[in-house]
């Protein structure tokens, strides 16, 4: 599964939407991706010593049963 996001100026994960799920075509780990990234807090990117919004950010999840 593959969500993409953004992250605000404080560092703050916002914006995530399941861009591609190839996990399961019933979306059983959609909502596990998107809590997944949710919990992320990242450094605040400044450039020029202003905090700003990033977007497009993605990340990729495999999940396997045992």
């Amino acid at each position: 599964c593959t969500v993409e996001y953004s992250v605000n100026p404080d560092g703050a994960v916002t914006d995530v939407k399941v861009i591609e799920d190839e996990c399961t075509s019933s979306g059983n780990f959609d909502k596990a991706s998107i809590d997944a990234v949710s919990q992320y807090v990242f450094e605040p990117y400044l450039p020029g010593d202003r905090a700003l919004k990033t977007e497009g950010l993605r990340e990729s999840f495999t999940f396997k049963l045992q």
